[in-house]
């Protein structure tokens, strides 16, 4: 198949494939994508691997593992350029399983 590097030519869109460090461009637009571990009932920041030119759109869900005792949930709270915060609530208490954030934004390269 073909990736998008190979479209990408002197007279069509620039692409900055960095897709192992979790970020591309392709031409004024950035996305970003990545998983972490959370580690606790509340807001937690979540950063992003390079800024964003402005407020990227972000999407994120919690990740339970199979065989896990409790069910969680969360919302993105604020989105900066740089991170956003992610308050997952945890429905069980006293649980001893960290679920996984994960997430993607999209918005505008600086």
């Amino acid at each position: 198949m073909f990736g998008l590097k190979a479209f990408a030519t002197k007279k069509s869109t620039r692409v900055n494939d960095q897709s192992a460090s979790g970020h591309m461009d392709i031409g004024k637009m950035r996305m970003q994508w990545g998983r972490t571990v959370s580690t606790s009932d509340g807001d937690e920041t979540v950063s992003f691997p390079v800024p964003f030119g402005n407020t990227p759109t972000v999407t994120a869900t919690t990740e339970i593992t199979t065989g896990a005792a409790s069910a969680w949930g969360g919302t993105v709270v604020s989105v900066g350029t740089t991170s956003f915060d992610y308050n997952r609530d945890d429905t069980i208490a006293n649980a001893t399983h960290n679920p996984f954030i994960a997430w993607f934004a999209i918005g505008l390269k600086p």
